[in-house]
């Protein structure tokens, strides 16, 4: 059987995830918020999605690909870096959308936000959709009925194992770790609308890649090597906090330019 509680976290995590959209529309009630979300998932789609996995398909069907595969720092590194360098480019994408019109300090972080919630849905939404399915077709001994000449028994039995004996607290880490992760692209995002607007391009799309790709390189690593998931999701909260100060500081010089626009002449 699977737990109630694991249930109960994995329908917590599922309300968060798709929930997320609907409430940043709710408090953020501002002209041109949804438009600013939907850019951010698009510029994810395109980046994650449309250019970034065909290339790393690429290079891990190349004479290269088992060596990357083989050794996990190779393999960290381009998981890490390919999605720092791809998602860059869908943030751009992003912001050369929304700019003109819409370029407020709450459309920047829409657009954080629409890159995060759907990297969320995803990468966790969907599967925990799936999961809650599973987990009452395991409770109520239907699992069987999905046997068929793609399913085989010893299939079915490893993920009854797998969901029986899981601890039931990581179906809500990962909702949780999917929250820290939006904040962390809120940041992302205003490093490079900030770069944007002062022209100084280097400094804050260098900080925007080279976080991100430190993020992802370190917790692929960290996975691989088989550390205690409890040491990676400590490890994204502490990047989560950096993510947070960085917000607060662009934020206030966003709003200082705001409040200086609305009192000049």
């Amino acid at each position: 059987m699977v737990s109630t509680l694991a249930v109960f976290n994995m329908i917590v995590t599922t309300i968060l995830i798709f929930g997320l959209p609907v409430a940043v529309i709710f408090f953020l009630r501002k002209k041109g918020i949804i438009t600013a979300m939907l850019a951010g998932s698009m510029g994810f789609i395109l980046g994650s999605q449309v250019f970034r996995t065909p290339v790393v398909q690429l290079i891990l069907s190349s004479s290269a690909g088992q060596a990357i595969i083989d050794n996990p720092i190779l393999y960290a590194l381009l998981l890490g870096i390919s999605a720092a360098l791809f998602e860059f480019i869908g943030r751009l994408i992003s912001m050369f959308y929304i700019r003109k019109r819409f370029s407020q300090k709450e459309h920047i972080m829409a657009v954080g936000i629409g890159h995060g919630a759907i990297e969320a849905i995803f990468i966790v939404g969907l599967t925990y959709i799936n999961n809650i399915l599973l987990a009452n077709m395991i409770n109520n001994g239907t699992i069987n009925t999905l046997i068929n000449e793609n399913v085989t028994q010893s299939m079915i039995d490893t993920l009854v194992a797998t969901m029986t004996s899981a601890n039931p607290w990581i179906f809500l880490m990962a909702g949780v770790e999917r929250m820290m992760t939006v904040v962390i692209h809120i940041a992302l995002t205003f490093l490079v609308f900030q770069g944007l607007r002062s022209k100084k391009y280097l400094p804050f799309f260098g900080m925007a890649i080279g976080a991100h790709a430190l993020l992802d390189t370190m917790s692929a690593l960290l996975s691989l090597w088989g550390v205690s998931i409890w040491i990676i999701e400590l490890f994204v909260f502490a990047f989560m906090w950096l993510a947070i100060y960085v917000i607060v500081i662009i934020w206030k010089r966003m709003k200082q330019a705001e409040q200086l626009q609305e009192v000049a002449p």
